[in-house]
């Protein structure tokens, strides 16, 4: 299941859950797809925009009260807030410090990778290329989630 920003939001979040920041469509369809099928249990929450995702991090507005995702996946060049904006957001609340954040950019710019550790990433990947390297790249992504099933 992909729920984006403005269908299907219901407040309480029960399976496994993946804040997913992406604005590209077919990047966020392959990525999607791959890791449903490593993952079942998965529920991915999209969002196109920088700006609307943090304020479901942080439960502004119709999130108010929201749980937080298991894992955070994010791309670095998203409109209005990028993913930079909110790594460094996430790094500023004890509430949200301890989520496992990675990001999937096509950025290949050391510099970046270094700025998205030092912000608190996990975990950096470039987008693949391929659907192989999407299953490769969900597979890695998939071993940041728990090991047991959410309560």
């Amino acid at each position: 299941m992909i729920t984006t920003q403005a269908e299907g939001f219901q407040g309480g979040l029960r399976r496994f859950t993946v804040l997913y920041v992406e604005d590209d469509d077919p990047s966020a369809y392959l990525f999607h797809r791959a890791l449903n099928q490593r993952c079942a249990d998965l529920e991915i929450i999209r969002f196109k925009d920088g700006k609307q995702a943090l304020g479901f991090l942080l439960g502004d507005g119709v999130y108010a009260g929201a749980a937080a995702p298991h894992l955070v996946v994010l791309d670095l060049n998203t409109p209005n807030k990028n993913g930079f904006d909110i790594l460094f957001a996430i790094q500023r609340q004890n509430t949200l410090r301890s989520i496992p954040v990675v990001v999937l950019s096509a950025s290949i710019h050391p510099n970046d990778r270094d700025r998205a550790y030092e912000l608190g990433a996990s975990e950096f990947f470039v987008k693949p290329s391929d659907w192989n390297g999407y299953v490769e790249t969900a597979e890695k992504v998939r071993s940041l989630l728990p090991m047991r099933s959410p309560v």
